[in-house]
């Protein structure tokens, strides 16, 4: 495994491990009540913003600019395919499995939360966090394909952000953000095993244009 992959993941673990101590302790709605405690009126902007960071569009955005700068077929497709395979596990698991699992909006009672103003606040499908698992996909798989430590350390604290801004704009508890650290690592683990371990053919090292 790539050095680059390998931080990135083990930052990633490490992460998971802390949360799940307190996931397995703590009921989560204490938990989120207590990080909700935890704001400052200027990081309401700063992570209305941050947390788009983890949107699909975030996927298309790199997409166009590897195809634009002439990367290779191999670089961008695996970032193409990372993006479908977030939207297609997220999809399946919010609609068919955890359809019913409550947001921070839908699980308190009115008047418990903070109101962030003109933030739109859903109720439902709260597991695992899309976000979260987009960013921890792509930028894990910058890490696997930058493979510089610093790079990956930094890409890290990127996606740690971005699952963070999920909390901490009231759209998800912290066991979301916990599972999808973990399933968006995993899918840049297995997409990058994909592209770049088990795909020999020399012209995916073409640019796709």
């Amino acid at each position: 495994m790539p050095k680059g992959g390998k931080t990135f993941l083990g930052l990633t673990v490490l992460l998971a491990l802390v949360c799940l101590t307190f996931i397995v302790q703590i009921e989560k709605g204490d938990i989120h009540l207590t990080m909700d405690q935890w704001h400052v009126g200027s990081n309401d902007f700063i992570f209305r913003y941050l947390t788009h960071l983890g949107d699909g569009l975030a996927f298309v955005v790199v997409v166009l600019a590897l195809a634009a700068m002439r990367m290779s077929m191999r670089i961008t497709v695996s970032f193409a395919a990372a993006g479908v395979a977030v939207l297609l596990i997220i999809a399946f698991l919010k609609g068919v499995f955890f359809a019913g699992v409550a947001r921070p909006w839908g699980y308190f009672e009115e008047g418990m939360l903070r109101i962030i103003p003109d933030l739109e606040q859903h109720t439902s499908r709260s597991f695992p966090s899309g976000h979260t698992t987009a960013a921890f996909a792509l930028y894990g798989l910058m890490a696997f394909w930058i493979n510089k430590r610093g790079w990956s350390v930094a890409l890290f604290v990127l996606a740690f952000g971005v699952g963070y801004s999920r909390m901490y704009l009231n759209q998800h508890f912290l066991v979301d953000v916990f599972a999808g650290s973990l399933l968006g690592g995993l899918i840049a683990w297995g997409i990058h095993a994909l592209f770049f371990t088990r795909v020999k053919k020399q012209r995916w090292n073409k640019p796709i244009f």
